[in-house]
């Protein structure tokens, strides 16, 4: 999926007049140098979210607000944490000229992923706003103990070692995993 994706975003460029050695830099980043490439191989909800990312991506620059619900939709289906872009793909759909028809674009492209959401938790977990964190490993669950989290997974503040080892840790940080980031900072 996500080399299908990568070959739409190639054709979509050069037909948009993307110089062929702007993609082939582009390409070679999505391909060899992002975590989504790494762990396509081990991580498969990680993947696929990759996959439905980009694709929500596309769709948010191509205007297609049908599909951005929908890929932003899948994207949370395979992993929890996409559901923090559901702010900003709201404020940009609200700053939109036609903001209600784009809202209802939005909206209806989520209502498959969302009834899909809410048969897998009411029939897999009990109710439609348990998750399976509840029933995960305790070593694992890493809010737990600390006071005004959500699910025992989101922190409404940013911790800010996990922050520092999510920038330049050596297991998984940007700067480490994805050191040609170093080249954006001005």
């Amino acid at each position: 999926p996500f080399l299908g994706v990568v070959a739409f975003l190639i054709q979509w460029l050069l037909k948009g007049g993307i110089s062929r050695k702007a993609v082939l830099i582009g390409v070679l980043s999505l391909l060899l140098a992002n975590t989504a490439a790494l762990k396509m191989s081990t991580f498969y909800g990680h993947g696929i979210t990759a996959v439905f990312a980009l694709a929500t991506g596309i769709a948010f620059w191509r205007g297609q607000w049908f599909w951005v619900g929908l890929f932003y939709g899948f994207a949370t289906l395979s992993d929890y944490g996409m559901a923090l872009m559901g702010l900003p793909l709201f404020v940009f759909a609200l700053m939109r000229r036609s903001k209600f028809q784009t809202l209802v674009q939005f909206v209806g492209g989520g209502v498959l992923p969302g009834i899909l959401w809410a048969l897998y938790h009411w029939m897999c977990f009990g109710s439609v706003l348990a998750i399976a964190n509840q029933f995960q490993n305790p070593a694992y669950v890493d809010l737990a103990e600390v006071e005004g989290n959500v699910w025992g997974i989101i922190q409404w503040l940013p911790n800010l070692r996990v922050l520092q080892e999510l920038m330049i840790g050596a297991k998984r940080g940007l700067l480490v995993t994805q050191p040609w980031i170093l080249l954006l900072i001005p």
